[in-house]
């Protein structure tokens, strides 16, 4: 017998959705997402009883969205050049630089910002995992390591090639009426542009090992009992940038600006060397234990359980990783001199470039990203107990508890952001100068450059403050093939909550549990509640019938062969799926008004529970009362109706303060669709088939209705105008099989 056996493969994607024009000076964006896979294997044999495997991988993934095209070769890479305008860099991207004319009257958008976004990321796996049969025990250990290089532009809205806007303000007449509309295609005739911007193209590279190492123990301990124990520890190496072009801030002396390798120019004044390349701490604490059994407790009852942890960092988006700090990305922007009165203004002309004297673009803003220095990794804990009975032969049922608490997850906000009592004393007293207790944590940032943070200005903190708990009840009924029936039925009741809905939200469901970001920076408590994705009752099934007529089938087994293509051989398969309302939470208009004080949304105050009467799609809180946002202006006392019955239930917040409701205290309509298909394979030659298939999804077009409107300061709160589903579609396939 062979002791060694190596294997692998290769594949790769070269998909594009590129878009073509005739118009010369149009530049459709092309998005393109190459992939190529690579792998391999090698199990080696020393025994029976001990094998050894070797994994090795790589995958190449390259994210080129809203890349600009020029189809017909007009302009490439020296089209600023082409239309006069002096770029004075070297463009990356074809085509020439925005022309906004689209403003009042305007005519349209020529030439291409090129805001595209452009990824590589490499990734290279290697695992080692050796097993050993020994007695009772099957022995496993392993270690793994992968390596990640990840390549990126920070290109922002401004994009690379940039734009300029065109309003009409500085060919019309400032003294005329309303009347007299501004033509934005005047202006840039003349070559009079009101706003212009760009960025620039920076490339980064971020580099990072993470290397692990386990072992586990499958025991036999009795014949109908097996215990799994193992334990992992895994080790995420601090993200370093590939030409130590990283950036941390810190809260010292009012906000102070890090960096990794030297200080580059522009730098502002007060920047120090990070302590380590990556300008974050590493972490040494991933380990994760597990254990599992397995018990036969009957000939038909088995009993599993388990407990496991897992750890990992988290991705994020570009924008929240360490190079997207100025001076190392910036964006310029200026804005024109507009006339009025008895001064003609000052227009920003496009003939000049972006950086001429008379014309000098300004670094503006550029937004500050923060990782707090002992960044923790996600550290997810799952355990379950589950009871499987075998009801006959082809039957079964199981019934489980499942359970997940989540802690470290990561969340983002902004650092530097005021308390709701700074808001109020700034807004209300106007101090001058500012005391010391209005400051807020990076008053001081890059103070004196034209990309200071500024008091309460806003600094992008990704962090691990997040958490999140599952609890659910899960029973599942199923039934392999008997006399042409089979179907697997499972209904799940649970619970999730969270205080943050991650870092990219809830997919496809909107207006829901909470926001991305906390109402209150310094609570982060204050926004626990369900979770967007809470789903308290699911029921899915999926139930297929071989239709009982057809050769082999319990009637028309000895048909002709005309009468067997035309009713013989009929399956038909039902999937429906139905779960209750998702949370919905209600939410206000902001209350700070002079200065921000929150990033997240702000959510209403409530007072108790709306008595839901005549529900209806245009009342979904019913017309109770209680369902009408109240009239207060938040001072917390609220009037009754009598002893049993609220006033109202939800009131705007006054100012400087934060809403009193949790996420999610509402909910949504409940959902429940049904999608069939019929199909059949016709027997062609010898052994050839031609396969129909009729899909009918929502074959009984139900209207699922969507969220009803949260805000209680809109005139249509509770009102439902729009469907979570589609209306009924039916799809036709045909395929052959030879």
């Amino acid at each position: 017998e062979a002791k060694d056996r190596i294997s692998g493969f290769y594949a790769q994607s070269r998909a594009s959705n590129g878009i073509h024009s005739i118009f010369p000076i149009d530049f459709p964006s092309d998005s393109s997402f190459p992939t190529t896979l690579f792998g391999a294997s090698w199990v080696h044999s020393f025994s029976s009883a001990i094998v050894n495997q070797l994994n090795v991988g790589f995958t190449r993934v390259r994210w080129n969205q809203g890349v600009p095209t020029d189809p017909l070769g007009s302009f490439g890479l020296n089209g600023d050049s082409v239309v006069g305008i002096p770029y004075g860099l070297l463009q990356q991207f074809v085509g020439f630089t925005e022309a906004d004319i689209t403003g009042s009257n305007g005519a349209s958008t020529i030439g291409n910002r090129a805001a595209a976004q452009l990824f590589i990321d490499n990734t290279f796996g290697y695992n080692d995992n050796l097993t050993w049969q020994r007695g009772k025990h099957l022995f496993t250990f392993g270690v793994q390591t992968v390596r990640y290089q990840q390549a990126y532009t920070q290109i922002q809205g401004a994009g690379a090639l940039g734009f300029f806007s065109y309003s009409g303000v500085y060919t019309s007449n400032p003294n005329a009426s309303n009347s007299n509309p501004n033509i934005a295609a005047a202006d840039f005739v003349l070559d009079a542009a009101t706003q212009y911007g760009v960025q620039d193209g920076s490339e980064f590279g971020n580099r990072q090992w993470r290397a692990a190492g386990y072992v586990q123990d499958d025991w036999k301990l009795l014949p109908n009992l097996t215990l799994n124990l193992g334990v992992r520890y895994e080790y995420d190496q601090p993200m370093t940038e590939a030409n130590n072009k990283n950036a941390n801030v810190i809260p010292l002396n009012g906000g102070t600006l890090e960096f990794a390798g030297s200080i580059p120019v522009g730098a502002p004044a007060g920047s120090i060397i990070c302590p380590t390349t990556a300008c974050y701490n590493p972490n040494y604490r991933q380990i994760m234990p597990r254990f599992g059994f397995a018990y036969q407790a009957a000939q038909n009852i088995s009993i599993r359980g388990g407990y496991g942890a897992t750890s990992f960092l988290e991705g994020n988006a570009a924008n929240q990783r360490l190079t997207d700090n100025p001076p190392l990305v910036s964006a310029f922007q200026r804005n024109g001199v507009v006339p009025g009165g008895a001064t003609g203004g000052m227009a920003l002309m496009a003939s000049q470039g972006f950086a001429t004297n008379a014309n000098a673009a300004q670094p503006n803003g550029g937004e500050f990203s923060e990782w707090p220095q002992n960044l923790q990794p996600a550290y997810i804990q799952q355990w379950n107990l589950t009871v499987e009975t075998a009801l006959n032969s082809v039957t079964s049922l199981s019934i489980g508890y499942v359970g997940q608490s989540g802690q470290h997850l990561i969340d983002f906000g902004n650092a530097n952001q005021f308390t709701a009592a700074q808001a109020q004393d700034l807004s209300v007293n106007k101090p001058n100068p500012i005391p010391a207790a209005d400051l807020t944590p990076y008053f001081n940032l890059a103070a004196g450059t034209p990309f200071a943070a500024g008091n309460g200005g806003f600094v992008l903190i990704t962090e691990s403050r997040a958490k999140s708990n599952y609890n659910g009840l899960q029973a599942t009924l199923r039934q392999r093939q008997k006399n042409g029936l089979e179907y697997n039925i499972n209904y799940t009741f649970a619970k999730s909550m969270t205080n943050a809905a991650g870092n990219y939200g809830v997919p496809n469901v909107s207006q829901t549990g909470g926001d991305q970001t906390f109402q209150d920076y310094y609570n982060s408590q204050a926004d626990y509640g369900v979770s967007g994705d809470d789903l308290r009752s699911q029921l899915n099934a999926l139930i297929v019938y071989a239709l009982p007529y057809g050769h082999g089938r319990q009637f028309g087994a000895h048909s002709n062969r005309l009468l067997n293509e035309a009713l013989g051989g009929w399956s038909i398969s039902n999937a429906f799926r139905a779960f209750s309302g998702v949370p919905v939470t209600i939410v206000a208009n902001s209350t700070a008004t002079a200065v921000t004080m929150s990033e997240g949304g702000e959510r209403a105050n409530q007072y108790g529970k709306i008595r839901v009467v005549n529900r209806s799609l245009n009342h979904w809180f019913g017309t109770d009362p209680s369902a009408q946002p109240c009239q207060d202006t938040g001072a917390g006392t609220v009037p009754m109706i009598d002893s049993n019955h609220l006033q109202c239930a939800y009131g705007q917040p006054a100012s400087f303060q934060f809403g009193t409701a949790a996420n999610g205290t509402e909910r949504a309509p409940d959902f429940w669709q049904l999608d069939t298909s019929l199909f059949k394979d016709f027997t062609t030659f010898r052994t050839e088939t031609l396969g129909f298939r009729a899909d009918f999804f929502n074959i009984l077009n139900k209207a699922d209705y969507g969220n009803p409107d949260n805000n209680i300061q809109d005139s249509n709160f509770g009102q439902i105008n729009k469907v979570r589903n589609e209306e009924r579609r039916i799809q036709l396939s045909l395929n052959y099989k030879f």
